[in-house]
């Protein structure tokens, strides 16, 4: 069975059940099936062996996404400020509402080719199978247990791995009603939240850091997760007092999305990001990458046109180090090639991070290192602050660090570089001028 099968099959047992929203119109979930198989004949009658699309979030976009994988097609989705010069693929979903459906969902082999640079910047596509998604996106929907009664925010970009699968597929799988912003502005996402009751929402630690800098009263959240970067204790903490609702965490790659989640009703564990998925082995190298394999894999990278396959019953390295709770919860350190080595003692950016991001002066923070003639590496810390020389910030964290691991240099930033999942850009950082440091 395909997402697109069970979905159609969804349809036919709830024709009436409201499950998109966005803007001034909405679709029940047989409104949108019927527009999913429309679009999916004018791919097949286009001859489109795959559909490239670049919009900002609607309904539109959610129905082109849809027919594509109807139609046993790969969907591209690009972030919608991909450079013009990178766009001539790209299909107008508008243009996908015309002429008669197809009868049932065809089966495809590739579902989606996301873009990714990891941490090199060299853009490559991750190849998914319909197979895999379906088992995958299923798997996830039964450890969400979102209702029909359930409303979901989709404010992540659906070009992303997160936000396609979380804010889109697994909540329609569940039967939920899916909210869909067109981009994210933390005040316009808060009044959607209650102006639709919203009772679900994955997020970026960004946007809760946006939310939480409004004041304004508890939402209807039952619960929400954080995935995409690293989650600060103390953002935790503000989160869940602003939004009243658990935060949980969860973890994956565009490579092997999501292996691990943290999610209701198992006991809520801090700083960690839950226990692998049915259908998801996890563990640990020597050197303590974490380690996945299983339906949530991708089938290779592909580059100008050619796969490069992986072998699915083998380990995929994910290059995050992590490791496991007493009971069994991953808890993620830090990106293997983000470790810093300080005079031979070995630094997580992460734990650094945490401790800076606990002053209360402090909005956003990444550190990264850089070459030291002595130490070998040194700790840049850019911090987002409303101090004016953020190294009064260090006696802060001196009483919860040990001396390695307290930054030498510290930059003062109006903000941090972001890719387009909420990511922080380290390979920007490091690549800054290495002139203007506070130390």
């Amino acid at each position: 069975m395909t997402i697109a099968t069970a979905l159609h099959e969804l349809a036919r047992a709830n024709p009436g059940r409201l499950a998109l929203r966005g803007g001034d119109e909405q679709l029940t979930l047989a409104e949108l099936d019927l527009r999913a198989r429309v679009a999916a004949r004018v791919i097949l009658d286009r001859r489109l062996a795959r559909v490239t699309l670049a919009a900002p979030g609607s309904i539109d976009l959610a129905v082109a996404f849809l027919g594509a994988l109807y139609a046993g097609r790969a969907v591209v989705p690009l972030h919608v400020d991909t450079p013009a010069a990178q766009r001539a693929e790209v299909v107008d979903p508008r243009a996908l509402q015309s002429g008669g459906p197809i009868d049932a969902p065809i089966d495809g082999d590739v579902a989606l080719v996301l873009s990714t640079s990891g941490t090199t910047g060299a853009a490559r596509g991750v190849v998914i199978g319909h197979d895999s998604l379906a088992r995958h996106t299923a798997a996830v929907a039964r450890v969400l247990a979102l209702t029909p009664a359930d409303v979901v925010l989709a404010v992540l970009p659906l070009a992303h791995s997160y936000g396609c699968r979380m804010a889109l597929l697994a909540p329609l799988l569940c039967g939920a009603t899916v909210v869909i912003a067109e981009r994210f502005s933390a005040r316009a996402s808060l009044a959607l939240l209650a102006e639709h009751r919203v009772t679900w929402v994955p997020v970026v630690p960004t946007m809760l850091a946006a939310w939480v800098a409004l004041p304004g009263a508890p939402t209807a959240l039952r619960w929400c997760l954080s995935a995409g970067a690293p989650l600060p204790d103390a953002l935790y903490r503000a989160a869940e007092a602003r939004l009243g609702c658990e935060v949980r965490q969860g973890y994956g790659l565009s490579e092997a999305s999501f292996a691990t989640l943290d999610a209701p009703p198992a006991r809520r564990g801090m700083g960690t990001v839950g226990r692998a998925l049915p259908g998801v082995e996890l563990a640990l190298a020597a050197s303590g990458e974490v380690l996945v394999r299983g339906d949530n894999l991708m089938r290779g990278y592909e580059e100008g046109g050619v796969l490069t396959p992986i072998d699915r019953r083998d380990w995929l390295a994910t290059g995050d180090v992590g490791r496991l709770d007493a009971s069994g919860r991953l808890v993620i350190m830090d990106r293997l090639k983000d470790v810093v080595l300080v005079g031979g003692y070995t630094v997580h950016p992460a734990e650094v991070e945490a401790a800076i991001a606990a002053h209360p002066a402090v909005q956003a923070v990444a550190v990264v290192g850089r070459p030291h003639p002595f130490s070998g590496e040194e700790l840049v810390a850019h911090v987002v602050t409303t101090l004016a020389d953020p190294r009064e910030i260090e006696p802060f964290i001196c009483e919860r660090l040990v001396t390695y691991k307290v930054p030498r240099v510290w930059r003062r930033c109006a903000e941090l570089p972001l890719g387009p999942s909420g990511k922080v850009l380290r390979r920007v950082l490091r690549g800054l001028p290495q002139g203007g440091d506070r130390t």
